[in-house]
């Protein structure tokens, strides 16, 4: 005869508990616990490891907001343990900045939230989100010798909303304005008018 043996190599799949083996991978096979015995063979043989749940688990989804803020891992449907949890992470594109992760729709819990690659355990069917912010960049105005007036701008990435939205528009004694440029001395293509107006 011939004793299976047990788990000697300290085999581990997280989530799972090992439970002995089985002739066919899928475990619809005979199943031979640790320490069991069957008659000697005339070819040779395979057995499976067999596993069952040590810990419900999951499917889990993650998204972007907004999606041209980034990308996430895992990209589909991923099975996740409720104790063990498993990874999530992401990754700013450009112009952005990672936030925060937060709960679409079920429940769990993050190991950090604020972390972009974290651990999330949940505790139902559940679509994690990553939050992006758009960068926000300052414009310096050059009044070149001028007075008065708006000294800069902010606006955010990807987006022509700028703060103010019209300028006040500076001075200098013996000259009109004519609008910024991006080059000096009017150089390049203008983009705001003699009025203090985006174009």
């Amino acid at each position: 005869t011939i004793t299976v043996a047990n788990n000697s190599g300290n085999l581990a799949k997280s989530g799972y508990t090992f439970e002995g083996w089985n002739e066919n991978a899928d475990g619809t096979g005979t199943s031979y616990a640790a320490g069991s015995t069957f008659s000697m063979l005339s070819a040779d043989k395979k057995l499976y490891a067999k596993w069952t749940l040590s810990e419900q688990q999951f499917s889990v989804t993650a998204v972007a907001n907004p999606t041209a803020g980034g990308t996430v891992t895992p990209t589909a449907a991923t099975q996740m343990g409720q104790t063990s949890g498993g990874s999530i992470t992401a990754t700013a594109n450009t112009g952005y900045t990672f936030n925060n992760w937060t709960i679409q729709s079920g429940s769990g819990s993050f190991t950090d939230a604020t972390a972009a690659s974290t651990t999330f355990k949940p505790t139902t069917v559940s679509t994690v989100q990553a939050n992006f912010t758009a960068n926000t960049y300052t414009i310096t105005l050059d009044k070149q010798e001028g007075t008065d007036g708006t000294d800069e701008v902010t606006v955010q990435y990807n987006n022509n909303n700028y703060s103010p939205a019209t300028i006040d528009v500076p001075t200098r004694t013996g000259y009109t304005f004519g609008g910024y440029y991006v080059a000096q001395d009017g150089g390049g293509f203008r983009v705001i008018n003699e009025s203090g107006q985006w174009l």
